[in-house]
């Protein structure tokens, strides 16, 4: 019975780690690439989920107002903060001369943070809500303005520009992310 040698076996030896090797490092590239995939999508889901919320509720509002709760306001329109007056509902449909007031603003310990309040009046079905929009904002900016596109104080808004970017991932080449958007106030 013959065995292999001790060059064959080396031989098979170096063929294996160099396949190894070549294996490994195409494993890890293809990780590098989906990790860098994945951080674009999620930055880019991030901005939309975040102007498509802030969009539907501008929308839907009667006006912007200077601040909630009206005396003592701890939430003031301004660059980085948008408070919404929103017409009520319950069950029958809109409640009339009532209001619910939602908050969008950017968290000013945890400046990646950007926060969603609802606050329904007590005749509202509408739920009471804090919610974070996202947790890599790198900027909010709302812009208030008149039907001419010229800026305005809060208070006399008939649109609202929104522009949110968003933090890169965690990948050198990733780049930071942004979406604009104008929205008209309800009835403007």
């Amino acid at each position: 019975m013959k065995g292999f040698t001790l060059v064959e076996i080396l031989i098979v030896t170096a063929i294996f780690l160099i396949v190894g090797t070549v294996l490994a490092g195409i494993l890890v590239n293809n990780t590098g690439i989906y990790n860098s995939q994945s951080s674009l999508v999620t930055s880019g889901l991030n901005t939309n989920d975040a102007i498509h919320e802030i969009e539907n509720f501008t929308r839907q509002a009667s006006s912007v107002v200077s601040g909630y709760p009206d005396v003592s306001p701890t939430y003031i329109s301004n660059s980085t903060t948008l408070v919404l007056k929103v017409p009520a509902f319950n069950a029958l449909g809109v409640i009339a001369n009532t209001y619910d007031y939602v908050v969008f603003t950017k968290d000013n310990a945890k400046t990646n943070l950007l926060w969603e309040y609802i606050f329904p009046d007590a005749l509202s079905d509408r739920s009471s809500q804090n919610r974070v929009l996202s947790s890599i904002l790198q900027s909010v900016e709302f812009i208030y303005l008149d039907k001419n596109d010229n800026i305005v104080t809060a208070t006399s808004a008939e649109k609202v520009k929104t522009q949110i970017t968003v933090l890169p991932g965690s990948n050198v080449s990733d780049k930071s992310r942004s979406s604009i958007i104008v929205t008209n106030l309800r009835n403007i």
